[in-house]
């Protein structure tokens, strides 16, 4: 059973340098719930999609369609996670993320 959307997410916060707690906390998704998205045991579901968007908007395109996270383009956040993001990419790339 593919997972690509759990799998995203969990890009995203690994390159966040987040744990569960924290990244559930920041979006308002319990740990258990990211948890069992990320492992494909749950489906992000709508309200899980828009919290995510809404605190970080910059990984919309890249949850839904897979678009290459431009470390340029989230340089431009004002959110640290989205700068440390990006600063992960420019260093080490995508490599080991997904």
């Amino acid at each position: 059973m593919s997972n690509i959307y759990g799998d995203r997410v969990k890009a995203v916060r690994l390159l966040m340098g987040l744990t569960r707690e924290a990244f559930g906390s920041a979006v308002g998704i319990g740990y258990l719930r990211l948890t069992n998205i990320e492992v494909g045991r749950a489906k992000l579901s709508a309200e899980d999609l828009t919290s995510l968007t809404t605190v970080y908007p910059e990984i919309t395109d890249y949850l839904l369609h897979g678009v290459d996270l431009n470390p340029d383009r989230l340089g431009n956040s004002k959110s640290p996670q989205v700068l440390a993001m990006a600063n992960h990419i420019r260093k080490h790339g995508m490599a080991g993320i997904e």
